[in-house]
């Protein structure tokens, strides 16, 4: 569906309308300035086909022209009308909503990923997975990569070394054990000495602390006055928080004070009016109002419909002015009368003829319809009844099934019963029932087999459809499904009899009805009168016009008197509007109206609440200064009660602040003498069992009590000697029988070993799971890529010149550098390519979102602005390309010399219709003044080969040794094709210099015009195999570590790093001269688990070679892997070996480089 004409006659942002008509089948390059409308068209083009989308009012037009007709479409509100041929028309199928940002297309959206790039993220992701959550599967158990068990390994280490401790440590006590026994001997040699040796250190201690009271009573007694004991220590920070607060409170009732005469005088001021008095006025004249609106409303409805009453007594007498034509014949009653019967007779004839073909219709029965006729359906139910009868069991063959139980019941009471009993009886009836039972039974079952058989037989006779087996489930639920069959039939039958007698009325009424209309025809042809419209505008509608027009001269003056009393009630209310204005002394002028009485209003109401806000602020200062009296009060209150506490006399703080001074050193004192009286007390009631020693703490006898503790001291040192190792050995016994340390380490260590074994076996299984799901993966991706994203990946090359390919990982859209040969998420990417990438995957999502609705135009609102002249070329192209498959296309850019770049590089496709807005909108808009400066585009230039030799060819086109470590995509096509230089010439003219680049070339489903089939396998065998030469050689040489290697590994804490990293920079980078200086030392207090964990991850991460790869590839092996000759696979070989160069090959070791 494309765009031919866009007329805008209202737009929210626009101030004035225009017109503009676009080319369908061409790309239309709209210029014009900022502000000039370029975003307004997209706003009405959305506005237009989505209005849900945009509810502010529009008024809009448009013309579309789609594959076989042309559609007009307008909005004016929210109503949107589709015409065709002028014509109303249904709306056309518009792509959903959730796609409608796809098809613009901005340099503001391809910054970053929005809703739209999300949303085909995620039916990309569904299409790619077959349905299936693959990422949530890797994320759960067992295919969930556990962490590796580092911690359990060092503990299991540190397990076993604790057992080895413990095991000398139980040799160590089980030596000490040997020596208990003599210990004990030595210890009951010693006698009481250690409790006599506590008790005099008591004694010493208890003079010590009755001298010190004596001391310190002394001191207080001395020095310091009565009442100290009064003091809390914080009166002086008490008093100055009352006398600041005493301060405040008082400023506080000055500033109050003059805001309450500040306010009263303005109060005076402003008059006496009381603001109660203004609000009644206020709501009194809003009544005024009030019913002034609703009068002057009613006003305007009477004048209105006096308007309308005149018009239609002008109408009604324009109708009752017509009259018959001069020569007709005059009608007399009596023929009016017969007239309006036929007619009568005639309607009601038509109404039965439309009724009886009605019920025709709903009496139709289709040929479909007709299925077995009733008496074979009544003979196929009887037939199942039948069947269903002699199939289930009958009260006959119970009988005889109960029978035969009372005959075995019989026989084992007589058999097992009192032997006296007579058995001629007995045995004669147990005879005749053991076998007239069977032969009853067995009569029976064969009697319901022939009738079963008969029933079964009278049903296929009737050509039926039969039951799915013969079981009673079976034959009940098809006698079911019969009922059904012969209700249907029957009710067919029935409206097949009723539609037979409905046509044979319908056909009498037809006559009927032809009848009647010739007698009408007749009669009115003696009148002079047409049947169908000459009698319909005769005499009854004269009178009904007649009524009209005097019905229409009452309304008249019954609108005139009406608005006559809405007149007078208007200047009543005004009058007392007026009167109760005057009363409260205001002027009254300006008030006849509900719209001079509303500004009168607006004008009353800053007076009556500046009234308001004195009166409350009056009040406010009031309450204020009785709370800030009563504060005050209170805080005098509190400044007395001070003093007191502290028993002195009011004002007395000069002799508080004195004892306040020394307070804290008094407190001191007195505690220090409260602890001494305390610990007295405690050792004289310890002392009690010692009465001498009591004595002479109490008298001071500290020398005598000093050479006793000597005396004990000698005498128990060696007691406690022995009772601590005593003590020691028998704690230790104790404390290893109870905790059983070398049996719980041994079953830990147990346990430990089984845990890492079953690490070992989780991360095998999960590394096997994870290998499966990425090749199923890869798989599936592989042979059900979306046409979506095929399509937008060779958009995306095309514009990058393939140095960049499209991939989706299953969450989002990342580009895959072919040249560094690593993937780059949207925000790695530089502007300009991020645009490229975007914008390639927005042309391609739309198409699949035109599946089942109309394509729409694509706009592109200034995407090329960041661009440079090679990439925007490329876009060009692209965007010509699909202009040409049928796409109608906008671009808008407030920069005109674009339009000339764009024709130029137009190519073979239709040539841009430029549209400049400015002169569109020429007294709207004004236009540019000045143009952007032309500069000249500079290409790189390659030499001719001839006969130079490759080496210096190279040089002259700037080709560097080989990054081994950059990745093959970033190797120069020159050693692929040292023998092929006027090939490689041409490829880098066409901007293919490297590996990765022209692999995606390769790759891409282009249309070749630069290489033949030849060349082309040529290129793809040799990047194939210069491939397999980079990455043999990676496997088998070190890669060079950095810093951000080193940080990204997460093994070196912050503390260790920067010396690792001088250290690595000093060892050239090399990563096993970096583990060997770690595990040699010199980084001091660097952990040797930690340099083992280094060691493992440089390998896995490639940067240790890989020992198992010693020998270099072979040619032979190279040709098999690639398809080359093996000479050809050797050259290619040696060419890319010769090239490259080593980071490390060079570097010294450490030891080099000491000496």
């Amino acid at each position: 569906m494309k765009l031919e004409q866009l007329e805008i006659i209202h737009l929210p942002g626009l101030e004035e309308g225009f017109t503009i008509d676009f080319g369908p089948d061409a790309v239309n390059f709209i210029t014009g300035p900022n502000a000039s409308g370029k975003s307004s068209l997209i706003r009405a083009v959305r506005a237009l086909l989505y209005p849900d989308q945009y509810p502010e009012f529009c008024h809009l037009r448009g013309r579309w022209k789609t594959t076989d007709r042309t559609l007009e479409c307008e909005r004016h509100g929210s109503a949107v009308t589709w015409l065709e041929n002028h014509e109303p028309a249904p709306p056309p199928r518009l792509p959903g909503i959730e796609s409608l940002g796809a098809y613009l297309v901005s340099s503001e959206s391809l910054v970053d990923l929005g809703t739209t790039d999300a949303h085909i993220a995620a039916q990309v992701r569904t299409m790619l997975a077959g349905g299936y959550d693959l990422d949530a599967l890797l994320a759960t158990p067992p295919l969930e990569t556990p962490a590796r068990p580092q911690k359990k390994a060092r503990e299991y280490s540190d397990l076993q070394q604790q057992i080895r401790s413990k095991e000398d440590e139980y040799a160590s006590l089980r030596e000490e054990l040997d020596t208990l026994g003599q210990l004990q001997q030595d210890l009951a040699q010693t006698a009481d000495a250690a409790h006599r040796l506590r008790a005099c250190e008591e004694a010493i201690a208890l003079a010590e602390a009755i001298a010190r009271r004596t001391a310190l009573e002394h001191t207080l007694i001395e020095e310091y006055p009565g009442g100290m004991d009064r003091l809390r220590g914080d009166e002086l920070t008490r008093l100055d928080q009352v006398e600041t607060q005493l301060e405040e409170r008082r400023k506080e009732r000055d500033l109050a004070h003059r805001s309450l005469q500040t306010a009263e005088a303005k109060l005076s001021e402003s008059g006496t009016t009381d603001p109660h008095e203004l609000e009644a006025l206020q709501s009194d004249l809003a009544a005024q109002r009030d019913r002034l609106a609703r009068l002057e409303s009613r006003i305007d409805e009477q004048r209105a419909a006096m308007e309308q009453a005149r018009r239609d007594q002008a109408m009604a007498a324009r109708r009752l002015g017509e009259t018959p034509a001069d020569d007709a014949p005059v009608p007399d009653a009596d023929s009016l009368e017969r007239f309006e019967r036929l007619v009568d007779r005639q309607l009601n004839l038509r109404e039965k003829v439309r009724a009886l073909s009605g019920e025709l219709a709903r009496h139709h029965v289709p040929a479909t319809a007709k299925g077995h006729s009733d008496e074979r359906l009544r003979r196929g139910r009887q037939a199942l009844i039948q069947w269903l009868e002699f199939c289930r069991l009958s009260p006959l063959e119970g009988w005889l099934w109960g029978g035969l139980g009372a005959a075995g019941l019989m026989a084992t009471w007589r058999v097992l019963g009192p032997r006296e009993l007579e058995a001629a009886p007995e045995l004669i009836l147990l005879i005749l029932l053991a076998v007239g039972v069977p032969a009853g039974l067995l009569w029976r079952f064969i009697e319901r087999y022939r009738r079963l058989g008969r029933s079964r037989t009278d049903f296929e006779a009737t050509d039926l459809e039969a039951p799915l087996g013969w079981t009673e489930s079976e034959v009940e639920s098809r006698l079911e499904r019969l009922e059904q069959e012969l209700q249907s039939a029957s009710l067919v039958n029935a409206r097949q009899e009723r539609a037979t007698e409905v046509r044979e009325q319908l056909n009498q009424e037809r006559d009927n009805l032809e009848k009647a209309r010739e007698q009408l025809t007749e009669e009115a042809g003696k009148l002079g009168l047409s049947p169908e419209n000459r009698m319909e505008t005769g005499f009854l509608l004269w009178c009904r016009y007649l009524h009209d027009w005097q019905q229409a001269g009452r309304g008249l003056d019954q609108a005139r008197r009406a608005l006559e009393q809405a007149l007078e009630q208007h200047r009543n209310e005004a009058a007392a509007a007026r009167e109760l204005i005057e009363q409260h002394g205001l002027k009254p002028e300006g008030t006849d109206t509900s719209r001079e009485l509303s500004g009168l209003l607006h004008r009353l109401t800053p007076r009556m609440r500046a009234q308001s806000e004195l009166i409350n602020e009056q009040r406010q200062q009031q309450r204020r200064i009785e709370e800030l009296d009563a504060d005050i009060e209170r805080l005098t209150r509190q400044h007395r009660a001070i003093y007191e506490q502290a028993g002195l006399e009011h004002d007395a703080r000069d002799t508080l602040l004195h004892r306040i001074e020394h307070f804290e050193k008094w407190r001191s004192l007195e505690q220090q003498r409260s602890d001494s009286s305390l610990e007295v007390r405690r050792l004289e009631k310890r002392l009690q069992a010692e009465p001498d020693l009591l004595e002479l703490a109490r008298d001071q006898e500290r020398d005598q009590l000093e050479q006793q503790r000597a005396e004990l001291a000698e005498q128990a040192t060696r007691r406690d000697e022995l009772n601590q190792r005593i003590a020691a050995i028998k704690t230790r016994h104790e404390e290893t029988l109870k905790r059983r340390d070398l049996e719980q380490m041994t079953g830990q260590l147990e346990r430990q070993r089984e845990d890492l074994e079953s690490e070992l076996d989780g991360q095998l299984l999960a590394r096997a799971g994870q290998l499966l799901v990425a090749d199923v993966r890869a798989t599936h991706q592989a042979d059900n890529e979306p046409a979506t994203l095929a399509r937008a990946g060779r958009w995306f090359g095309q514009f990058t010149r393939h140095r960049y390919q499209l991939h989706f990982n299953g969450q989002r859209f990342e580009a895959y550098d072919t040249r560094a040969d690593r993937q780059r998420t949207i925000p790695q990417l530089s502007t300009a390519t991020r645009m490229q990438l975007l914008l390639a995957l927005r042309l391609a999502w739309i198409e699949q979102a035109e599946l089942d609705s109309e394509p729409l135009p694509v706009f592109m609102d200034e995407v090329l602005t960041t661009s440079d002249p090679d990439r925007y070329q490329l876009v060009v192209e692209a965007v010509q390309d699909i202009a040409r498959d049928g796409r109608q296309m906008f671009y808008l850019t407030a920069q005109s010399d674009e339009a000339t770049a764009w024709a130029a590089w137009a190519g073979e496709g239709p040539s841009p219709l430029v549209i400049d807005l400015a002169e569109v909108r020429r007294n709207q808009v004004p236009a540019l003044q000045t143009r952007m400066p032309k500069s000249e585009t500079r290409r790189r230039s390659i030499p001719d080969p001839g006969d130079t030799p490759p080496e210096q060819w190279a040089r002259e086109c700037g080709v560097g040794a080989i990054n081994p470590w950059a990745g093959s995509g970033q190797l120069h096509l020159f050693h692929l094709l040292r023998d092929r230089l006027e090939l490689a010439t041409r490829l880098m003219r066409g901007e293919l210099e490297r590996v990765g680049e022209l692999g995606a070339y390769l790759d891409a489903d282009v249309n070749d015009q630069l290489l033949d089939p030849t060349e082309r396998r040529l290129l793809e065998l040799r990047c194939r195999g210069a491939a397999l030469v980079i990455e043999d050689w990676q496997s088998r040489h070190a890669r060079p570590v950095d810093g951000a290697a080193l940080q990204a590994c997460g093994l070196i804490s912050e503390t260790f790093l920067p010396r690792v990293v001088e250290l690595a920079e000093k060892l050239g980078g090399h990563p096993g001269h970096l583990v060997d200086a770690l595990k040699d030392g010199q980084i001091s207090r660097f952990r040797s688990d930690v340099t083992e964990q280094l060691e493992q991850w440089l390998a896995d991460c490639g940067y240790l070679p890989d020992s198992r790869q010693a020998t270099p590839i072979t040619a032979a092996e190279l040709a098999s892997r690639t398809g080359m000759d093996v000479e050809e696979a050797a050259t290619l070989r040696d060419w890319i070996i010769s090239a490259i160069n080593d980071p490390l090959a060079a570097r010294p070791t450490e030891e080099t480089a000491e000496d």
